[in-house]
């Protein structure tokens, strides 16, 4: 389900414009937002938590693909409880860095062979 808004006819400021689509994913979202919605989604297990392989879905979803090792390391840095898996928490606030968050889990061949 997609929703559209249209300002035909009417001048919406670009702010305001981006405060009506976040206010529109917070509602459709529900609680906790679109992060929460978008844990949700790909917890496929409903385990609670998001495993390698769910976060390699979640992060090809969004035009970021990983390879195996690359997701490994990721979740690896990402993950500071140490369970290998992304809590809920841990993924709010990674979710939370926006545009930034790809930063921490970007990493070339040699960190990737380093790392894992």
């Amino acid at each position: 389900d997609k929703i559209y808004i249209h300002t035909h006819h009417t001048r919406v400021h670009r702010k305001e414009t981006k405060r009506l689509r976040s206010s529109i994913m917070i509602g459709i979202a529900g609680p906790g937002g679109l992060a929460a919605a978008m844990f949700n989604k790909f917890d496929t297990d409903k385990s609670g938590s998001i495993d390698v392989k769910e976060f390699q879905a979640l992060c090809y979803n969004l035009n970021h693909a990983l390879t195996d090792e690359e997701v490994k390391v990721a979740v690896k840095t990402l993950n500071t409880s140490g369970t290998g898996e992304l809590k809920k928490e841990e993924f709010l606030k990674w979710w939370k860095l926006g545009s930034r968050r790809w930063a921490d889990i970007d990493l070339d061949a040699k960190e990737v062979k380093i790392r894992v």
